[in-house]
């Protein structure tokens, strides 16, 4: 840690996982049990349902990459990491739901107690497992890791120029 945290990643990450909260509110309701038991309905978005479906394993793994990396020391093994960790922690979550007996068995009884993750075995039993679910979380994190490699070399160019002034 650095105790400072880098902003333009921060935002950037906010921004995306506003954006995959967004696809979930207005689009995809039905799959938050959160969202199904505050009664809110989907509304026509244009988009593909492909895109649709697959969008927020996508955003998920960017926002969180992004927004986990502005806490880290900004160097390429951090930013693999926190990208790596994401999709990790995506395709984990997307297998519990192809092998969901095995996933609930992990899940601790007091869970239930728990608000937030006493919906967890019920995201493993009825969620559906999707091949491209994984391709979007591997895309995200690709996306993730270039962009934050991208956005540091321009810092280090223009730090270059400042320099040299």
């Amino acid at each position: 840690m650095t105790g400072r945290l880098d902003l333009q990643s921060f935002y950037l990450g906010l921004a995306a996982l506003l954006a995959g909260a967004a696809v979930y509110m207005f689009i995809r309701p039905d799959a938050a049990w959160f969202l199904q038991a505050a009664g809110i309905q989907p509304v026509s978005s244009g988009l593909p349902p492909w895109l649709a479906g697959n969008l927020p394993a996508f955003t998920h793994v960017f926002a969180f990459s992004l927004l986990t990396a502005a806490l880290l020391v900004p160097t390429a093994a951090a930013r693999l990491a926190s990208c790596t960790l994401w999709f990790f922690c995506d395709a984990a979550f997307e297998l519990g739901q192809k092998y969901h007996e095995v996933a609930v068995g992990f899940i601790p009884g007091w869970f239930e107690h728990v608000p937030l993750l006493d919906g967890l075995t019920g995201y493993f039993r009825r969620g559906t497992f999707d091949y491209w679910d994984l391709a979007a979380a591997a895309a995200g994190a690709g996306a993730a890791w270039l962009l934050l490699t991208l956005t540091d070399h321009e810092k280090r160019r223009r730090k270059c120029q400042e320099n040299r002034k």
